[in-house]
């Protein structure tokens, strides 16, 4: 199942995925743009889950290169309890 949500923090409005995997669980996704590139935070309510995300980093980015994209930030948070 997925949902898409907007946030509207005063700054600008951001898109909020969460999306419930089969195999990973809860995962959420807020994407931010500007015109340095694009800010990704990925939150994920299984500490094993966020700690594959924190391992895939590294190549998210060098994906989002390849496909013309800058990566700014990709941060990964263990959101537990949520």
């Amino acid at each position: 199942m997925a949902h898409i949500l907007v946030i509207d923090d005063d700054a600008d409005l951001r898109p909020l995925l969460r999306v419930t995997l089969a195999k990973l669980g809860e995962v959420t996704a807020i994407l931010g743009i500007d015109p340095r590139g694009v800010h990704i935070v990925l939150g994920a309510a299984a500490p094993e889950t966020a700690a594959l995300l924190q391992s895939s980093q590294q190549p998210l980015a060098a994906a989002m290169a390849v496909a013309g994209l800058s990566a700014v930030a990709v941060e990964v948070r263990h959101d537990a309890g949520k």
